[in-house]
This record gives structure tokens, sequence and C-alpha cells, in this order.
């Protein structure tokens, strides 16, 4: 079976496929990887988990911010602050 942090797209894969950065899979032979939940993050590919933003990020503090499928917490877009 694919070990964590790897999905199996398609009946008949060779190998399992990492999970893209944004997603994580932390059970063994997933079928799809889960998207990063909002206040959290997944940075590199191949993780089992995601990771909570720092309080700030998750508060949307000082125009930081961290979506659904996000890789890293970083500005809001267009410098918008937060509240």
């Amino acid at each position: 079976p694919a070990p964590i942090g790897t999905f199996v797209p398609s009946a008949g894969a060779l190998a399992p496929t990492p999970c893209p950065a944004g997603t994580y899979s932390s059970v063994e032979a997933a079928a799809s990887c889960q998207l990063a939940e909002p206040g959290s993050f997944v940075e590199l590919q191949g993780s089992a988990e995601q990771t909570t933003c720092p309080i700030e990020a998750s508060l949307v503090v000082k125009g930081v911010f961290a979506g659904v499928g996000t890789r890293v917490a970083g500005p809001l877009p267009g410098g918008r602050g937060g509240s």
C-alpha cells in the first residue's frame, strides 16, 4: 500500500505519488490527499500532516493569512490588512 504522505491516483498505478505541497495524507493507501485546512499549512510535498500557523497568522492579524490548501502562511493579496 501507499505509505503516509503519498496517494495512489488510480487503480493499477505502479507507484504511489507524493502529496503535493499544500496537501497531506495521514493514512496508508490513500486515494487522494487532503487540503490543508484554514489556519494550517503544508510546506513540503510528501507530508503526513499539516502544521498549525502561528496564532497571528490563524487570526489574520496584520495582513497574514493561511487559507485552504496553503503551502505557507503569507501576506494577504493586495496588501490588505487583517482585522
